[in-house]
């Protein structure tokens, strides 16, 4: 492919060509010959003319006076896509103007048509294919033999359209290196192999004190360290460039500003591709070490303060190392200062939660906040000793986290009372189940054809509560309160409770106070849940036709609800002396019937469940 010509070519081509273009015009100047003389100038003219112009490399046009294109070059043909034919001839150039380029271009044609001539014009050519090509013209104008009067206009032109885009990418790809580096967010420099530094961003102005002007090609990057790292950079700079894989990349040193002030920065150099400069990223830690300055005398007086504390006080950093540990840690694990300081966390106290997700530490440091678990201790002597292990964020001066603080309480003592209290509730539960037990009991032997009832209806009200989903301490509260609701029926004469036929209206009466009877019993034994209460209540009704005291609807606490529907199931499923057993059928269809009305619609939909789905049974 041939070279395009550069535009030092193009200058003396168009100089060339353009007198060799007004040699052959003057020979047009026919006023003097013979007419059969002048034809054959003029044809030898314009085939000399012709020849030059369709052989140049490059685009060539001719226009006359009147801006009428009188010849165009091969070139041009080739470039623009338009023949002679379709060119030569035409007065004006829009149709290889581009639109929006029109008005400019257009307005630069009488000028080179007046004697101005074009030095290197960049225009563009509108090609009949929709390309537009940029195109680098110079322009000569050629004058009658009274060198006054204007015959034409040459202009020759070299296509510059690869270049120019070419230079577009290389622009476009500088601004936005250029970006980049000066947006990292972080303080940049280029160094030269001398260690001059030839190119910083603007974060490195604010780093240093000094402008780009004050630095750029004026100063070394050696003038910016403290003396006591500079036989260290200077070592790391020319080690670099002999085995740039085996020299550090990334390390800190102290960095004096104009003003003479220290900062501490955190370097991460290599250098840039396929030259011997070096790149660097400067990041300016001076917070993070006058934090850690500030910690490290926190530290200080938080060992003297920690070695008095009856728990054990561990330091530990964001990686889970050991950074202090107090005397009562010491004592828990079994090992002396220095065998501990150093290592990890869970080598010194292990549990179950260690490296896992649920890690206390773990857990405080993502979210900043105090935690606190109780544990088995695995110490590394073999000892096991159950603890009360806590975490507290511990904070820099800044406010950001630099560690945790881990307290470790041995709860030995406290697991061993625990486990006494244990033991006497249990008692104590059981004996108070002997005495419920005893109380029921009571009753059913004065009135033995209802043995077994208040234990029947208690399965039946908690496996009803159960099926509700109410908590378990309440369906205990229920299960008590069903093993003592006939309790105030040791107030009722026992001929009237096992009378065979039907009771009178005064009998009646007696037997409708046993709730209010077993309430008054009950108050006085205080129960965690609200036993008196629902034994008060268990005859209540829905629609108010209940008794002792007519209650209704919400007045009605649940747990009587529950315990008046398992009452009635199982008073008509089983014998009583004035009738035969009615069958839990005949139970369920009475409830079924009154449910919404006698009975609360929620507990006798549970009850039908918990027969028709859950298999429950009444045990003899």
């Amino acid at each position: 492919m041939p070279e395009k010509p550069t535009y030092e070519a193009l200058g003396e081509s168009v100089k060339e060509r353009t007198g060799q273009s007004a040699k052959a015009d003057k020979e047009l100047q026919l006023e003097t010959l013979e007419p059969v003389q002048a034809w054959k100038v003029l044809q030898k003219s314009q085939n000399l003319i012709d020849g030059i112009i369709n052989n140049a490399n490059t685009p060539i046009i001719v226009w006359d006076s009147n801006l009428r294109i009188i010849r165009y070059s091969r070139a041009f043909e080739d470039l623009s896509g338009y023949t002679a034919e379709e060119v030569i001839g035409n007065k004006g150039f829009e149709m290889f103007i581009p639109p929006a380029d029109c008005e400019d271009i257009l307005g630069k044609l009488p000028l080179a048509a007046s004697g101005e001539k074009w030095k290197f014009v960049e225009i563009p050519i509108l090609c009949k294919n929709g390309d537009i090509r940029t195109v680098l013209w110079n322009s000569a104008n050629i004058y009658a033999k009274d060198g006054a009067t204007l015959i034409s206009t040459i202009a020759q032109g070299i296509d510059i359209t690869e270049h120019k885009q070419a230079e577009a990418e290389l622009i476009k790809s500088e601004q936005k290196y250029r970006h980049i580096f000066e947006n990292t967010g972080t303080a940049m420099a280029i160094f030269e192999e001398d260690t001059k530094i030839s190119l910083i961003n603007s974060k490195f102005e604010n780093l240093s004190g000094y402008s780009a002007d004050e630095i750029e090609g004026k100063k070394n990057f050696t003038e910016f360290v403290v003396q006591k790292d500079l036989a260290k950079m200077k070592e790391y700079h020319f080690q670099r460039r002999i085995n740039p894989d085996k020299t550090s990349k990334n390390y800190e040193f102290g960095f004096i500003d104009r003003h003479g002030n220290l900062k501490y920065i955190n370097l991460t150099i290599d250098l840039v591709p396929g030259t011997n400069q070096s790149i660097a990223s400067f990041s300016d830690i001076t917070p993070l070490k006058q934090s850690e300055e500030k910690a490290k005398l926190a530290l200080s007086e938080l060992e003297q303060i920690g070695n008095t504390a009856p728990a054990g006080i561990c330091l530990i950093d964001k990686n889970f190392n050991v950074l202090k540990i107090n005397k009562a840690a010491l004592g828990l694990c079994g090992l002396s200062m220095n065998e501990a300081k150093g290592r990890k966390c869970h080598e010194i106290f292990l549990h179950d939660m260690c490296n896992t997700p649920e890690c206390v530490l773990t857990k405080t440091l993502d979210n900043e906040e105090c935690m606190a678990r109780e544990i088995e201790m695995k110490c590394i002597n073999g000892k096991t000793t159950p603890c009360i292990l806590s975490a507290t964020p511990f904070y820099g001066h800044d406010n950001e986290i630099v560690g945790i603080v881990e307290h470790v309480t041995d709860i030995t003592l406290r697991k061993k009372y625990e486990n006494e209290l244990k033991d006497s509730l249990r008692e104590l539960r059981k004996s108070l189940r002997g005495t419920i037990k005893a109380m029921a009991l009571t009753v059913e032997i004065r009135d033995p054809y209802t043995a077994g009832h208040q234990r029947r209806v208690a399965d039946l009200a908690s496996s009803i509560a159960e099926e509700m989903g109410l908590p378990r301490n309440k369906v205990r509260g229920i299960r008590m309160a069903g093993a003592l609701h006939d309790i105030g029926k040791i107030a009722v004469p026992a001929e009237i409770l096992s009378k065979p036929g039907l009771l009178s209206k005064p009998e009646f009466e007696l037997i409708k106070n046993h709730p209010q009877t077993g309430y008054d019993i009950l108050k006085l034994i205080k129960f965690p849940w609200p036993v008196a209460q629902i034994v008060l209540q268990h005859h209540e009704r829905m629609d108010g036709s209940g008794y002792p005291d007519g209650l209704s609807g919400e007045k009605i606490i649940m747990s009587a609800r529950i315990l008046g529907v398992a009452d009635v199931v199982e008073a008509m499923a089983s014998h009583r002396p004035y009738r035969p057993a009615l069958g839990i059928d005949k139970a369920l269809e009475e409830i079924s019937i009154n449910r919404g009305k006698l009975y609360d619609a929620d507990v006798v939909d549970a009850c039908l469940k918990v027969f028709r789905d859950g298999n429950f049974r009444f045990k003899i």
